[in-house]
């Protein structure tokens, strides 16, 4: 028997399938495509007979074989019990197919087909803490708008994770987000594999089915319970099971309860539980003080683990592995906080990512697992304090900036200064090119020793002034700054009394929308910014024009790292760095800031 299952290859065989059954047969929601293929591999899985079948079949009697077959088919954990997935196959709808009996027939076969060899590769390959359901479930949900919150663990992710927490057969672990299972299955292939090995909590009804389809299917059941995590009934149910592992991956979003589930797992498990949390990089940092204080003064958050930006691939989303001892204090110990750059993954285009080169096997698992292990540092591992940031590091590539980066940010600003002279006189906010040798002054500007200053160490950072509509703005003079990408993020002249007009001599950064270094803008004279713009004010030096633009295009080392998922603020601003010349005491030259913005003007 092969020892690994081959993922790539059940994801293949369910698209085969599932392209049949919504194209030929009918079944257009996402839901009732997942509910029947589950249907279907239990039906193929415990009646081999029908496997090998040459007699025709329309889709009513097939839906009259899998009915007969499930209804027999009993709970794997309560043989008293019918399958929990008999009732919803029950309700799931079939659609409608208008071809003709034989051409139905062979749609059927054809959909057949691909999970016959789907269950044959589940029962021909030993399982080693595999997910084999989960395939078919993310297939049939593709193009769906179904959503439960799930965010689906990378197998290499899932295992990994679980190596790190060094399970151990005594071990007891927890998943109160189990989805269909990936991660309470890698930590089961370290435990006893007993069913009371390994508890999990489910809130949604169907994937709660469908996870235990899968241990139909594999034969290695474990303790699932249908439930809302962030509950007390479920707070209490965890309390009884003497957990000493957690490893989880909660829906991100606030709607769903995220950080009520984290703190409902961590108040419900014994002190000392070592936890590893999958969170966007930024969730921690961001929830409220009141949050942040409670887990901080109840639990110690030792390491942070960051995951590529491909990792999560189709939500394109920052994430991070939290390991948290619950019930100890974080006092003053710091977080040891590292960045997986790349993990060796391929990503393929509406299909996913693959270890296509087993890069992840040979040059990355083991480095990182002695990285969390402790043996070892990668280059990428710092001491983070907690009263500082709480979040997972962010790591992209710098930017390396050039000559014609300034150049082209500079004739940007001037375009800004053409345009704006309809409505302002403000020609003398150009930057002026003088005689002498620019060629010359650009070397200077290269030999010149540098030094990287935290942005906060410069400005006030704060949020901008008063958001106003479009059907309420008035026409005027006043530079209505927003988070536009064109004419320096000036989106409308208004002459609204109620607008906050912000002093001349600033940097405006876009907080939503259009983000990123495209969107730093130094504003010379008055404007009105709205709440969704970044406000910085210098700190001890005149924020002239040539400075000015000269930052924002210095900004460019760091901007790159925001994204419409992860969004800048005050607060992160303040911590991002920016390279400057310095004379020789360590203070920031401005002189030769100017005198190099004025030859680029030249």
């Amino acid at each position: 028997m092969s020892p690994i299952t081959d993922t790539d290859y059940l994801h293949k065989k369910a698209y085969e399938a599932i392209w049949h059954l919504r194209r030929r047969l009918g079944v257009s929601h996402g839901e009732d495509r997942a509910i029947i293929i589950a249907a279907t591999l239990l039906m193929l899985k415990n009646s081999p007979e029908i496997r090998g079948t040459t007699e025709p079949m329309g889709v009513q009697d097939l839906a009259v074989k899998i009915n007969e077959t499930l209804g027999a088919l009993k709970d794997p954990l309560d043989l008293k019990q019918v399958h929990p997935l008999y009732s919803l196959y029950t309700q799931a709808s079939w659609g409608t197919c208008d071809l003709p009996y034989e051409k139905e027939a062979d749609s059927v076969s054809k959909y057949l087909a691909p999970l016959v060899e789907y269950v044959e590769h589940i029962e021909n390959t030993e399982w080693s803490g595999d997910d084999v359901i989960a395939p078919a479930f993310i297939e049939s949900l593709r193009g769906s708008k179904s959503s439960h919150g799930q965010v689906f663990t990378p197998p290499h992710i899932a295992h990994f994770i679980a190596e790190t927490l060094n399970i151990t057969a005594k071990d007891k672990t927890l998943d109160a987000c189990n989805g269909t299972g990936i991660l309470t299955q890698a930590a089961m292939a370290h435990t006893s594999g007993l069913p009371t090995s390994s508890y999990a909590v489910e809130y949604s009804p169907i994937v709660y089915a469908i996870a235990k389809a899968g241990q139909t299917l594999t034969g290695h059941p474990y303790m699932i319970i249908e439930g809302d995590s962030s509950s007390e009934s479920v707070k209490h149910w965890i309390q009884g099971r003497g957990i000493s592992k957690v490893i989880m991956n909660p829906p991100y979003e606030n709607t769903h309860g995220c950080l009520r589930i984290v703190r409902n797992v961590l108040e419900s498990v014994p002190a000392g539980t070592t936890c590893a949390f999958i969170l966007p990089s930024h969730k921690l940092d961001r929830a409220t003080d009141k949050f942040k204080n409670w887990l901080l003064q109840n639990n110690q958050i030792t390491q942070i683990l960051s995951f590529p930006l491909e990792t999560f691939w189709r939500l394109r989303i920052q994430t991070s592995v939290f390991y948290i001892t619950a019930g100890m204090p974080q006092g003053d110990q710091p977080i040891r906080v590292h960045a997986m750059i790349d993990d060796g993954l391929i990503t393929v285009s509406r299909k996913g990512r693959y270890d296509t080169d087993k890069a992840w096997e040979t040059q990355y698992r083991q480095h990182w697992l002695d990285v969390i292990a402790g043996r070892k540092d990668d280059e990428t591992t710092i001491y983070q304090n907690p009263a500082d940031s709480i979040e997972g590091p962010r790591y992209s590539p710098v930017v390396e900036l050039t000559h014609d980066m300034f150049r082209s940010d500079l004739q940007r600003y001037h375009e800004f200064i053409d345009n704006e002279q309809e409505y302002n006189d403000v020609k003398h906010y150009r930057v002026e090119g003088v005689p002498g040798d620019p060629q010359g002054v650009m070397r200077k500007m290269e030999a010149a020793p540098r030094k990287l200053f935290k942005v906060g160490d410069l400005f006030n950072a704060n949020l901008g002034g008063r958001e106003i509509l479009k059907r309420e703005q008035v026409p005027g003079r006043i530079r209505y700054v927003t988070n536009s990408l064109l004419n320096n993020g000036i989106s409308a002249h208004i002459g609204n009394k109620e607008a906050v007009v912000a002093c001349e001599n600033e940097i405006t950064i876009a907080q939503s929308g259009s983000v990123g270094a495209d969107c730093v803008f130094f504003q010379p004279s008055p404007y009105a910014p709205t709440e969704r713009v970044i406000r910085l004010t210098s700190i001890g030096f005149e924020l002239d024009p040539a400075v000015g633009v000269y930052i924002t295009t210095a900004f460019r080392r760091f901007m790159s790292k925001y994204n419409y998922g992860y969004q800048p603020n005050p607060k992160y601003i303040s911590r991002d760095v920016v390279s400057l010349p310095v004379y020789a005491t360590g203070a920031p030259d401005w002189g030769l800031i100017r005198e190099y913005m004025r030859a680029l003007g030249g």
